[in-house]
């Protein structure tokens, strides 16, 4: 490939109808579920209160603070961050299967029109 050749996106390239049809569904529903994902784990409010690391601060050898509460915080926060960022990219990914989908169409049919006035 030369350097003057066009980067491919392999993710919508050489794809038919009927796979970029069956892509968008299945990007749509990891999205969705993506986004469920992000909204169950996000952080609750009160952990995120001036109050809250006043508390921390003022107990530090409080049984919560030994035992599992703050990796449980950090997991359900990096579950929440993680959610945000696939729910982005399959979304991302649609977006581009959509596009690539309506200029293929536009192609299809930019053909036929000089198919038909191709004698005239």
């Amino acid at each position: 490939m030369s350097a003057i050749d066009p980067k491919k996106d392999w993710s919508v390239h050489g794809l038919g109808e009927r796979e970029m049809k069956a892509r968008i569904k299945s990007h749509t529903a990891m999205r969705d579920k993506a986004r469920e994902r992000m909204i169950n784990n996000e952080i609750p409010e009160a952990f995120l209160s001036p109050e809250f690391r006043m508390w921390v601060k003022n107990n530090p050898n409080a049984q919560w603070l030994k035992g599992p509460g703050p990796g449980m915080l950090i997991d359900q926060a990096e579950r929440h961050f993680d959610g945000a960022r696939r729910a982005t990219y399959h979304g991302n990914t649609v977006q581009k299967l959509k596009k690539q989908q309506q200029l293929n169409k536009q192609i299809k049919l930019r053909n036929k029109i000089k198919k038909i006035t191709r004698g005239y």
